[in-house]
C-alpha cells in the first residue's frame, strides 16, 4: 500500500510538473506574441527592427529604454533624444530606433506623426545632397568614368543603355516617403488638428518651389545674398524623374485642394 501510494503520489506530482511546464511554456510564448506585437513585428517577423549596429551607442540605447520606461507617455521627450543624437556622429541607427518606438507608441499623436513626416523630408533633402556630391566626385581624379580607349570622360558610359541592378531596386522605392507618411497621418488621425498640419507642410513645400529654383537660388529677388550657399532652400529633393519645380509646384497645388475638399 506505502509503495502504491508513493507511486500515486510520483504520478501526480509528474503531472503537476508538466502542467506547471506546459502553462510556463503557454506562458512564454504569450509574452513573446505581445512582446512581437508591441514591437511592430507579427508571427512571421517579417517586420525588422532597427537594429543598433555600432556597438558604442548600445549603452545610449540602454539609457533611453530605461527613459521612456520612466516616461512611457511624453512624445517631445522622445522626440529631444533624437536631437541630441545629432550632436554626435554616426548615429542614424539609434534614431532610426528611436522613431521606431514613436511610431510603435504613438499611432494617434499628431505631434508625432508631424515629427515623423518633418524626418522623412529631412532625410529625403539629405540624399539628394550626398547624390549630388557624388555625382561631382564622380568626374574626378580615380572617381572618373574611363571609356574603352582608356580615356578618363567626365560623361555617362553608352557601352550598356540597361539599368544596373541597384538603379532597378531604387526605382520601387517610394519617391517622397514625406508624402506617404502624410497620407497615412490623415488616415489614422483625421482631425482637424492634422489636417492643419498637413495644409501648412503642403503650403510651405509649395512656396518653396515657387521662390526657389532646384539648386537653391531665389526667383523672386535677383541678390546674389539671396543665394543658397548651404543648400538650405533647395528644391530638387521635391520633384519627381523628368519634372520641374513648376511642375511640382502643380502637383502639390492638386493635394491641397483635394486635402480641402476632403476636410469639409
Amino acid at each position: 500500500l506505502g509503495l502504491k501510494a508513493n507511486t500515486a503520489a510520483g504520478e501526480s506530482g509528474d503531472e503537476e510538473t508538466d502542467s506547471d511546464s506546459t502553462d510556463g511554456n503557454d506562458e512564454e510564448s504569450e509574452s513573446r506574441k505581445n512582446e512581437g506585437e508591441n514591437t511592430g513585428m507579427g508571427n512571421d517577423g517579417r517586420k525588422r527592427r532597427a537594429k543598433i549596429t555600432n556597438t558604442m551607442l548600445l549603452p545610449s540605447n540602454v539609457i533611453y529604454k530605461n527613459a521612456i520606461k520612466a516616461i512611457p507617455s511624453n512624445v517631445s521627450f522622445r522626440l529631444g533624444f533624437i536631437e541630441i543624437c545629432r550632436l554626435f556622429p554616426q548615429t542614424k541607427c539609434l534614431e532610426n530606433y528611436i522613431l521606431e518606438t514613436i511610431e510603435r507608441d504613438f499611432g494617434e499623436d499628431v505631434e508625432a506623426w508631424v515629427a515623423r513626416i518633418s524626418y522623412a523630408q529631412e532625410e529625403m533633402k539629405r540624399k539628394s545632397r550626398a547624390g549630388k556630391t557624388m555625382s561631382k566626385m564622380g568626374s574626378i581624379g580615380f572617381l572618373a568614368k574611363i571609356d574603352s580607349n582608356g580615356t578618363r570622360e567626365s560623361g555617362e558610359s553608352n557601352t550598356d543603355d540597361r539599368p544596373s541592378k541597384k538603379a532597378r531596386v531604387e526605382e520601387k522605392k517610394d519617391p517622397d516617403p514625406a508624402l506617404s507618411l502624410l497620407h497615412e497621418a490623415l488616415e489614422a488621425v483625421p482631425t482637424a488638428k492634422m489636417y492643419l498640419e498637413c495644409t501648412r507642410f503642403l503650403r510651405i513645400r509649395i512656396r518653396l518651389l515657387r521662390e526657389y529654383s532646384p539648386d537653391g537660388n531665389n526667383n523672386t529677388h535677383q541678390d546674389d545674398d539671396d543665394d543658397d550657399e548651404d543648400g538650405q532652400n533647395d528644391t530638387s529633393f521635391l520633384l519627381y524623374e523628368d519634372e520641374d519645380a513648376e511642375s511640382a509646384a502643380r502637383r502639390h497645388a492638386l493635394l491641397l485642394e483635394r486635402l480641402y475638399a476632403n476636410a469639409k
